[in-house]
């Protein structure tokens, strides 16, 4: 028998602080190009490697670097020999090593410091482009080439279609978008300097292939980050500052990166991509680290896990301030949690406004939320007015419906009704039910909820303890009722006409309803606006999951004025249901896509995701009493704020299984 393996983890790190410049290049002007030099890049790449070797395991770790024998002018030159210096052929042969060492499941790592320019456009550039955002090599000023954003791109895809996982972080300034100068900051206009013969000879080698996907960074880097996760210290308009610590030169953000990962490790917690974006933005100011493709993925990890998103809240005093407001359907008495959560540590929410919520929080839950880096997730929701009725079979006895009622209270803070269902009697609402069948029970819910009549599919419990089911049935009722709430979002939402148009097309001319199982779609939006919007497109889809599905990356989409976006989608059933088709029948599915649309502010809708409802036990949720309650008048919108919703219902076929 074959020993098991554990997937290789391979790294390049490239930093250079010394660049070379013989004159060889000039600008339009006939002006010498002279590429300044920096100060942190070799620190940054030093840290990382230590890093890199004994926290996260990587045992295939190449360095290419440069650095200078003294203080950096004009005629200084790098300690390193030739073949460990960051030029174009080095790290082209670095990524054919990678290529042909690693294997599919394997984990390839790619870091950047340096600086990064817009240059101009060779006769292999991508079309309808004006210029190639680049990074730039240490000998770009000696007349060698640059990586331009397109040929880091072939050489990411060659890794991916081998079945390599690809992890790229670029601390640079138009990394979003890359550069650090003087002022410590990395970037340089190199727009006007003119391109070399060796700058077309060597792209002329790379064939692209057509992007599937519209994202920022594919319009800056014609990087797909469908396929890759790629972290970037600043957004495309904004610098990547160095910062001096204990006397040493860093890029701001890989020092901070480093700082959050260790402070992880410290505490045996696992991280997300977009959980580290988050908390990079509160640690640097000036600059907005973005994450793009794969931000779901657990840090160096290949799997998502099915756990509460969590948000980063900010202390000031006595008041702690969640990123989740009334738009995100969070109301008076919902409870928040440190996370991972730890006993008692639940705070409720006594201040609701539009896109935040505040609590008032005691010295100790202060010291808690500092603890878990000011992480939070929500515990208990409150829905406002609206009572959660659940209506039991009879024969489920009062001792269950009682556990029930408390498994039900530990999450969710509004009022909770448990109603015995006797005879014919009709209810006036439509509530949810739980039902026995011989050995089965079953959870039911209305049509318009569940989008079919019968038990919620993917669920199968047998008849148990009171305690055990109670448990299990709380966790699914407390799923439906916070999918139903989000879904009812859609009725706060602006109701002046909309500034855009939303159109989507199944692929082939299919015609629905319904549609076969793995149809593809194009959706695309069309800005009717005078001011930039900001889009995000989520699915509600027929397990209950509410997962966001265009922008890749967890941020809206900024559409400017009168231009239109468009991106392709495959609606497909997900195994569990199929896997529960009723024999000799079909059976349809529907998906919800919900267009979210803002004007004036830029909104993350992530605390609105849910996983799959036969997931839902994985979240990790709290329960019991909180420290305050009190009640304060709720902030307005800003005067030029608007938000739109739209949905669109999929209808898919199983086959019978």
């Amino acid at each position: 028998m074959t020993d098991y393996m554990p997937p290789a983890r391979y790294a390049l790190l490239v930093g250079i602080d010394l660049y070379l410049n013989t004159q060889s290049r000039t600008h339009d002007d006939g002006r010498s190009c002279f590429i300044s030099s920096l100060a942190g890049c070799v620190n940054d790449v030093h840290t990382l490697q230590t890093f890199l070797r004994g926290e996260s395991q990587f045992t295939n770790l190449s360095v290419l670097t440069s650095s200078p024998s003294r203080p950096p002018d004009h005629n200084a030159q790098p300690v390193e020999p030739i073949e460990q210096l960051p030029t174009f052929h080095n790290i082209e042969r670095e990524f054919g090593i990678v290529h042909e060492r690693a294997g599919p499941g394997d984990l390839f790592f790619f870091h950047y410091s340096g600086h990064g320019a817009r240059l101009k456009r060779v006769k292999s550039s991508p079309h309808g482009r004006s210029d190639d955002p680049s990074l730039i090599t240490v000998d770009y000023g000696c007349g060698k080439p640059a990586i331009r954003g397109w040929q880091l791109n072939a050489w990411l895809e060659r890794l991916h279609e081998k079945g390599i996982q690809v992890v790229v972080v670029l601390d640079s300034c138009y990394s979003g978008g890359s550069w650090r100068d003087d002022c410590r900051f990395r970037t340089q206009d190199l727009t006007t300097v003119s391109n070399l013969h060796i700058d077309e000879v060597s792209a002329e080698r790379f064939l692209l292939e057509p992007i599937s996907r519209d994202a920022v960074l594919e319009r800056s880097w014609l990087i797909n980050p469908d396929r890759f996760t790629v972290m970037t210290a600043c957004d495309t308009d904004e610098k990547a500052a160095e910062i001096r610590v204990n006397g040493k030169r860093y890029g701001a953000f890989t020092h901070e990166l480093l700082e959050y990962l260790n402070q992880c490790k410290a505490q045996q917690s696992y991280v997300t991509y977009r959980t580290i974006r988050d908390q990079l933005k509160n640690r640097i100011q000036g600059q907005t680290p973005r994450v793009f493709g794969r931000d779901r993925l657990l840090f160096f990890g290949s799997t998502e896990p099915f756990s509460a998103t969590p948000l980063v809240a900010q202390i000031a005093g006595d008041i702690v301030t969640v990123p989740a407001g009334r738009v995100h359907g969070v109301h008076l008495n919902s409870e928040f949690a440190p996370f991972p959560p730890a006993p008692e540590t639940e705070f409720s929410i006594t201040e609701v406004g539009d896109f935040e919520c505040n609590a008032r929080i005691s010295p100790q839950m202060a010291q808690a939320l500092q603890t878990s880096r000011c992480e939070v997730f929500p515990t208990r929701w409150c829905f406002g007015k609206e009572t959660v009725r659940v209506v039991v079979d009879p024969s489920f006895g009062q001792n269950f419906q009682g556990r029930l009622h408390e498994c039900l209270q530990s999450r969710i803070a509004s009022p909770i009704e448990i109603i015995e269902h006797i005879g014919n009697h009709e209810l006036d609402t439509n509530p949810l039910r739980l039902e026995k069948r011989g050995e089965n029970v079953e959870i039911l819910g209305p049509e318009s909820l569940v989008g079919y009549a019968g038990p919620v599919r993917g669920l199968q419990y047998l008849k148990s303890n009171d305690e055990q089911l109670a448990s299990k049935a709380a966790v699914v009722l407390a799923h439906l009722s916070r999918f139903k709430h989000v879904r009812g979002l859609r009725a706060e939402a602006s109701h002046k006409p909309p500034p855009f148009k939303v159109i989507w097309d199944p692929n082939d001319h299919a015609q629905g309803v319904p549609f076969p199982n793995g149809q593809h779609f194009r959706f695309t939006f069309e800005s009717k606006s005078n001011v930039d919007l900001y889009l995000t497109v989520m699915d509600f889809g027929p397990g209950f999951l509410i997962e966001q599905l265009y922008p890749q990356q967890d941020s809206a989409k900024k559409v400017t004025s009168g231009s239109t976006q468009s991106f392709p989608f495959k609606v497909e059933v997900p195994i569990k249901l199929k896997s529960g088709c009723l024999v000799g029948k079909d059976v349809t599915h529907r998906d919800i896509i919900r267009t979210l649309v803002t004007q004036g502010k830029e909104l993350s809708w992530k605390s609105l995701e849910l996983p799959a409802i036969w997931n839902a036990d994985q979240l990790q949720l709290g329960g019991g009493k909180s420290y305050e309650r009190d009640v304060t008048l709720p902030k307005s919108f800003p005067s030029d704020f608007e938000w739109w919703v739209q949905d669109i219902e999929i209808w898919t076929m199983s086959s019978p299984a």
